[in-house]
């Protein structure tokens, strides 16, 4: 079913509607209506001057980090729209001046009605083969027939003076929010602009006059008939001048505090003006609003108060979670409590109807992700962003862009797959992202855009797969828009960001022009001294895709004035989305279900050098030695959520997560399974053998929404929609098995493990004669214990039997890496486990010593000296996580 609304709103936004009331919002929960304002006498201009009467602003938006509303042309009566706006175009400055590149929109007719021309481009996603990238038609150029809505923040254009000398390009110090600049520090205030079809500009969220307030109003989102946009208003404390490093000044860029920030959503009523303040919760953040087909509205919160995973450190804000509410922000309910490690700005997908997100995934193996060298150390965790979809209820989880390789298999592998962030989608129905690297760059960076297959289908599969990098990457992956996305200076194709879809299949997007890239004082003093320009944002239109920006030919200027910096624009127009059928149950029981144990878990190329990481770090995660057969049951762990910030001190762990044991649900003999499992539970699942032990495993945090029922054809089988019918199974024909509560305590080093080590092992492994130095009777988890020893001492060469490992890249050899913790504990598997083996007296790999040189050998003889009950908890305790108080 296809939904779509034939308004549209370029005729209204100019002003059909006369005497409308405009609603402004206060700290109440409900809207409220009001008598109509008197503006200030001073005249509004496009720079927002003028004001609300000091009494009333006070009235409606308090004093403190609060924007100003300012109605559309029209709110009002004819002539007060004449007085909203004095200029109707904003002047840019002429083309090349200041190292700055302005391309003009063509001054052509309109065309009659936007809607017909939205659909000339039309398509399906599986039309677009891998070496065909779909292109713009000419017949259909669009010519700003729909309005923009977008962000904007003053541009630092002012020089400072530091001992005797000036310095400008201070630009490049004016930084756009992204991945670690989330809910603070990116600069401000801001504005949030409408700009009309004919180009006249108004403002419709002002933090920027009379006076600078700590606030910044963005994430703008049409609603699908274009007739309301919702945002978020971020707010702080104050504003604080920025003091990069190695300044011994204070500069004039300023931003977001930490200190009291948060953040609310608006929904505005574009044709009469109505303000909705949706009801808020101080200190959390409320962001990313997207509209459903039901009028609903999808967004992240921290609302929930869970914290991240432990990777270093869980960061200093809880975690942005998807929330479902009604158009007003009532009713509110979290759809995303699998998210552990925050979500942002979602996406409805017009062609599939899913919602598509940013999502950072940093647990178990996920952050250990490169190739060459010692990879015990993550790297740079703020990169390890996804774009994963959920169904229209947030349930029915997929990975859609990032989760299976560090470099995109397109242009040669060049693109190194970073921060995946900022969705947009073309006429088409292609998703686009930026990929950019975080921190120092404004969010921007490349491009990428690619055709979604329905049905759960992520690509190619490892069999057919032409290299690691193609692995289950999207087909017809390709780059829409070039740029730097390195963690260096901007080269002359500058930056880009906030892909938003043209009817006429181009691109609208932010692109950055200059330096762009936050640079310590020498290099300020020097390199960005030698630049034209420091850094300017505007918005800009492709003219074909592939775009090149720095092509004269190949994009146009939107809107890019030498006093701001524009950001995050959305298209004010109607839109056709896609409502699948969701699958439920009549009992209102959360089902999981798979039709086989059919599976594509082997990473490309079989099994590596060892220590390889492929089979957990980039692919479905699974022992090699072992074959699949040997899987009987389903396990379930319970995710536990943090509640309070957590930094490495406070968590002994591997996974950077607490986990305990649901339960198992045995296999039938097709392989299939029906699980019941608590609503709303963040969960992992593996497949395990007779004994309990993982043999292949998940490591992405799911849950399931209440009645729904997820099923699938196998054991991550992505590569294609020919699967497995779940229906046709004999899971199917059966009631499912009930998992309540945890039936197996949470076992912890200190209780459980370290006395159970004691008993059987210390009496040989204890003082400086302990075989291979290993002393079990050692408490505590710090350097030196037995915990430490287990879970955490990866200098494996300094032992007295340092097992043959020479990693490329590792200095020096023996020294061991993940998902090894040490020479005696695999992070996810018990069967890989040199101290499981031990207690068990066997290899328990699938391998014998002889097989490779430079493994892990058992060695010597070794008596058995755990009994199954003590065994079942020592391999329960490696594979929740090895966790200590």
């Amino acid at each position: 079913m296809l939904v779509f609304n034939h308004r549209i709103m370029a005729c209204v936004l100019l002003g059909m509607l006369q005497g409308a009331v405009p609603t402004a919002a206060s700290g109440d929960k409900d809207s409220q209506k009001v008598s109509p304002l008197r503006v200030a006498a001073s005249n509004i201009s496009l720079q927002g001057s003028g004001e609300w009467l000091p009494e009333a602003r006070q009235r409606l938006f308090g004093a403190q980090g609060s924007g100003t509303f300012r109605r559309l042309p029209g709110s009002e009566n004819a002539s007060d729209s004449d007085e909203l706006v004095r200029d109707g175009r904003l002047q840019f400055e002429p083309e090349g001046e200041g190292g700055r590149t302005v391309r003009r929109l063509p001054e052509t007719e309109k065309t009659n009605g936007s809607s017909e021309r939205y659909q000339k481009w039309e398509g399906v996603a599986s039309d677009s083969p891998k070496d065909e990238i779909p292109q713009p038609k000419p017949e259909d150029v669009w010519n700003m027939d729909e309005g923009i809505v977008y962000t904007r923040i003053p541009r630092t254009t002012s020089t400072i003076e530091i001992n005797g000398k000036i310095f400008g390009n201070l630009g490049i110090y004016d930084e756009l929010p992204d991945v670690t600049a989330r809910l603070w520090r990116f600069s401000g205030p801001g504005q949030l602009v409408y700009r009309s079809a004919d180009g006249r500009e108004e403002i419709l969220y002002d933090c920027v006059f009379p006076e600078p307030r700590p606030c910044v109003p963005m994430d703008i989102a049409v609603s699908l008939d274009g007739t309301r946009i919702a945002f978020s208003v971020y707010r702080a404390a104050h504003l604080y001048n920025r003091q990069p490093r190695g300044f011994p000044v204070e500069i004039p860029n300023k931003a977001l505090a930490r200190k009291g920030a948060e953040a609310q959503i608006f929904t505005l009523d574009l044709t009469t003006g109505k303000l909705v303040a949706w009801p808020h919760m101080p200190g959390s953040w409320d962001t990313g609003p997207v509209w459903l087909p039901d009028d609903r509205i999808m967004f992240t919160s921290t609302r929930a108060g869970d914290w991240p995973s432990v990777l270093g450190s869980s960061g200093w804000h809880p975690t942005l979670q998807l929330w479902m509410a009604e158009a007003d922000g009532s009713k509110a309910v979290r759809v995303g409590p699998h998210e552990r490690d925050n979500a942002m700005h979602p996406w409805l997908h017009s062609k599939t109807g899913r919602i598509m997100y940013s999502s950072w995934q940093i647990v178990n193996m996920l952050p250990y992700r490169g190739r060459g060298g010692l990879q015990v150390l993550f790297g740079t965790k703020d990169n390890l962003w996804w774009v994963m979809s959920v169904d229209q209820r947030g349930g029915s989880l997929e990975a859609e862009l990032g989760a299976h390789t560090r470099q995109a298999s397109i242009d040669r592998g060049l693109h190194t797959l970073k921060a995946l962030h900022f969705l947009g989608e073309r006429a088409n129905g292609d998703m686009c992202t930026a990929n950019y690297y975080r921190g120092n760059n404004s969010g921007g960076g490349t491009i990428l855009c690619w055709p979604v297959e329905p049905g759960n289908v992520e690509g190619e599969s490892p069999v057919s797969a032409l290299s690691q990098k193609a692995t289950f990457e999207p087909r017809g992956l390709y780059l829409a828009i070039a740029g730097g996305s390195n963690d260096i200076p901007a080269d002359e194709r500058g930056r880009a960001r906030d892909p938003e879809g043209l009817p006429d299949g181009n691109l609208l997007f932010t692109w950055l022009q200059g330096y762009c890239h936050t640079a310590n004082f020498n290099h300020f003093k020097g390199d960005v001294q030698k630049r034209k320009l420091g850094c300017d944002a505007g918005i800009y239109r492709t003219t074909r895709i592939p775009a090149n920006p720095a092509a004269e030919t190949n994009t146009l200027v939107v809107v890019d004035s030498p006093d701001w910096q524009e950001f995050m624009p959305r298209l004010v127009r109607s839109r056709q989305v896609a409502t699948p059928p969701i699958k439920t149950t009549d009992s209102g029981q959360c089902l999981l279900g798979a039709a086989s144990m059919k599976a594509e878990v082997r990473n490309y190329g079989g099994e590596g050098q060892f220590p390889d990481r492929t089979p957990c770090a980039l692919q479905g995660c699974s022992t090699h030695g072992i074959d699949l057969s040997e899987m009987v049951k389903i396990r379930f762990w319970e995710v536990i959520p943090f509640k309070h910030r957590m930094r490495t001190s406070d968590f002994n762990g591997s996974q950077g997560i607490r986990t305990r044991i649901l339960g198992d649900v045995p296999l039938e003999e097709d392989g299939s399974f029906l699980a019941s499992l608590p609503c709303d539970m963040p969960y992992l699942m593996a497949g395990v053998d007779s004994k309990g032990r993982a043999i292949a495993r998940d490591q992405v945090v799911q849950s399931l929404r209440p009645g729904e029922l997820h099923t699938c054809g196998g054991c991550h089988l992505h590569s294609t929609n020919q699967t497995p019918k779940f229906e046709e199974s004999l899971a199917a024909q059966n009631p499912p098995v009930i998992l309540k509560q945890s039936s197996v305590p949470e076992w912890t080093w200190a209780q459980d493990v370290f006395p159970l080590l004691q008993k059987n092992c210390a009496s040989c492994h204890s003082g400086d004669e302990a075989p291979d130095g290993l002393t079990l009777d050692r408490p505590g988890t710090d350097k030196g214990s037995t915990y430490w020893q287990l879970a955490n001492n990866i200098n494996a060469q300094h032992l007295f039997e340092p097992p043959p490992v020479d990693i490329k890249g590792a200095s020096p050899p023996g020294r061991m890496d993940r998902p090894w913790l040490s020479k005696y504990v695999h992070m996810l598997f018990a069967r890989e486990s040199l101290l499981y083996w031990k207690a068990a007296g066997q290899r328990l790999d699938g391998r014998a010593d002889e097989d490779r040189s430079n493994d892990i050998d058992f060695g010597p003889d070794h008596p058995w000296t755990l009994n199954e009950a003590e065994l079942e908890i020592l391999a329960d305790w490696i594979e929740s996580g090895v966790y200590a108080e």
